[in-house]
């Protein structure tokens, strides 16, 4: 029985080993380009983009460069809030945006514009 149990256990080491090395990380380095360390939310859409949900706006990391999104009062493109606290893609590659006191705003990366989406019944809640 203890012959079995090491063998079983040895056959689990080998697939753990081989499983941890399909794995790479790599620090990125944001120091200046992003406002705060305070980071909500961090998602992966289907193209590769690194999205960081952040207290002071959304940013987008393509492997080189950062691009920000940021509220602006003025734009109605613009994403509802730069409180960012949630990212979601659905199955047609909009991305989704949660924010405090914001609401939700969708993403069209066809246009690199927002549309909001804000309960009627109280502008203040997601």
């Amino acid at each position: 029985m203890k012959l079995i149990c090491t063998i079983l256990m040895f056959i689990f080491l080998q697939n753990l080993q081989v499983n941890a090395e399909e794995y790479k990380v790599t620090r990125i380095d944001s120091e200046g380009l992003m406002p705060s360390n305070l980071v909500y939310k961090i998602y992966q859409d289907s193209k590769g983009f690194i999205w960081f949900g952040t207290m002071y706006g959304l940013y987008r990391y393509d492997g080189v460069n950062y691009f920000s999104y940021r509220y602006n009062p003025f734009d109605s493109s613009s994403i509802g809030n730069d409180d960012v606290i949630s990212i979601y893609e659905d199955s047609k590659g909009f991305l989704w945006f949660g924010t405090y006191l914001g609401g939700v705003s969708r993403y069209d990366s066809k246009t690199s514009t927002f549309t909001r989406f804000i309960n009627s019944d109280n502008p203040n809640s997601i």
